[in-house]
């Protein structure tokens, strides 16, 4: 699918706005292989963690447990690679002077944006899916329980959908103002501190708004690995920080999805200011 092809669709009013730009960025990113590899790369390196003699970390984990920390295990570099590949998303069309036939467009730019971050997504996630996939079924092998694989697609829901959102939102977004390998290098940065031991660094890994899962991991699957709510963080973080539960997991994914809306509502406003700059 060419960007006349998405022009076309659009303009004659055969899709909307969002569902023509979903379709296209899922096209472009699919068809680029070479983009695929960090992820795959990174979804393998995982993968390692249930293979051979390493499985029977999880022999003490019940199925719950072993499924949630598995999932969480995954969203340790999984996002990054996923955050270098979508940073380019919106910045390119600038590149490749695309920008005036997008604008030219009768829609806002609000699809645009939610368009790129979510069909983008959605291409970037497949290789992610499958391999997290194939985890469970070695996890689930090892438990001699089928389980295993259904309690496995609600952790991905739970805890790396959840975080590829918002990896998704940021790095389709903050490259509209900040040089694309300056975004990287901070994107990086931003994830492994979000994931640090709060009792050594001052961290969010400890609080509700931590992106990486770690409350859904624990309150919804009694899964090990994160660090919510953490007693011994050197920031206190009050209600932000209470015991993982059922109702805090799910609380903790409500407001990682909030935060990576909340981006995507920035975007067009800042689609806006540089057309005025």
């Amino acid at each position: 699918m060419s960007l006349m092809s998405l022009t076309g669709m659009v303009s004659r009013g055969r899709t909307t706005p969002l569902e023509g730009t979903m379709r296209y960025e899922f096209s472009m990113q699919w068809r680029r292989w070479a983009m695929w590899l960090p992820v795959l790369v990174a979804a393998a390196i995982m993968l390692t963690f249930v293979s051979s003699d390493r499985v029977t970390y999880y022999r003490v984990f019940s199925a719950p447990a072993a499924v949630g920390t598995f999932a969480l295990l995954f969203n340790f570099i999984t996002p990054i690679a996923c955050g270098l590949v979508l940073a380019d998303r919106l910045a390119r069309d600038r590149h490749l002077h695309v920008d005036e036939v997008l604008e030219s467009l009768p829609a806002s730019p609000r699809p645009r944006v939610w368009g790129k971050a979510l069909g983008a997504m959605l291409a970037t996630m497949v290789p992610w899916v499958v391999i997290e996939l194939v985890g469970f079924g070695f996890l689930a092998a090892y438990k001699h329980t089928v389980s295993v694989l259904v309690l496995g697609v609600a952790a991905f829901l739970t805890i790396n959908l959840p975080a590829l959102l918002f990896t998704a939102a940021l790095s389709v977004v903050l490259p509209v103002v900040l040089w694309t390998p300056a975004y990287r290098f901070l994107f990086i940065g931003l994830w492994f501190w979000a994931g640090l031991d709060p009792s050594r660094i001052p961290s969010i890994s400890s609080s509700l708004l931590a992106p990486n899962g770690g409350y859904a991991a624990a309150g919804l699957f009694g899964g090990a690995g994160g660090y919510a709510g953490a007693s011994g963080a050197l920031i206190r973080f009050g209600p932000l920080a209470p015991p993982p539960t059922t109702a805090t997991g799910l609380l903790s994914v409500l407001l990682i999805l909030a935060l990576a809306a909340g981006v995507l509502a920035v975007g067009p406003v800042l689609l806006r200011a540089q057309r005025r700059t």
